[in-house]
């Protein structure tokens, strides 16, 4: 579907916002990398082990 989009398509304006089609495709892949690269970082945080039990180093 991107590749029938003309120029002219992606340089139009949204309806309901300022940003052009071409703008808006540019933040949602974007958006889509970061939150690709936060479930990498999640995961890993998720393997860590847990705190060890006790009284905490200040008491």
């Amino acid at each position: 579907m991107l590749n029938e989009a003309a120029a002219a398509d992606l340089a139009r304006r949204s309806d309901g916002t300022r940003w052009t089609n071409e703008q808006l495709l540019f933040h949602m892949m974007f958006g889509y990398l970061v939150v690709l690269r936060l479930l990498v970082l999640v995961r890993l945080i998720g393997r860590l082990p847990a705190p060890p039990a006790g009284p905490g180093p200040g008491c």
